[in-house]
């Protein structure tokens, strides 16, 4: 937390010298891939449950440093539906349900995934969509 605090205005600082002032500069809030080892059972689900607060304080950090500079917020977290809470339930792409967040971390991420392709906590290209019209919405 210290680093992003002391080193995200730095960086969109040097980020804005480069780009000029009429540059739209964005950033983003992040997805949770941890959300996946809830279906690892009770242990998985107690890291689920904490991974969720740790990407609320990330986000809190970023976007608190984010504003300070003027920059724009892609609200990436909200997209993939990060702090839902684990009893509102979603759909799972091959079937069944899971709670909503981490429904939205399989189906959009690797994070799931067999391998030899997951688990990945790079997104998929229906993630790239929703990062993508999270950008769209602030840009």
């Amino acid at each position: 937390m210290a680093s992003i605090k002391a080193n995200t205005p730095k960086i969109l600082d040097k980020l804005r010298k480069a780009a000029g002032p009429k540059v739209k500069i964005a950033g983003m809030t992040y997805y949770d891939p941890f959300l996946a080892d809830y279906q690892l059972g009770a242990g998985g689900q107690a890291i689920a449950s904490l991974s969720v607060t740790l990407a609320k304080t990330v986000s809190t950090a970023l976007v608190s440093a984010f504003k300070a500079k003027n920059v724009r917020v892609a609200d990436v977290a909200g997209a993939f539906r990060t702090d839902t809470p684990f009893t509102t339930l979603g759909k799972l792409t091959g079937g069944g349900t899971a709670p909503l967040a981490v429904a939205e971390i399989c189906n959009q991420t690797w994070e799931c995934t067999a391998p030899p392709r997951g688990p990945n906590i790079h997104a998929n290209t229906t993630g790239y969509k929703a990062i993508a019209k999270a950008f769209t919405a602030v840009l």
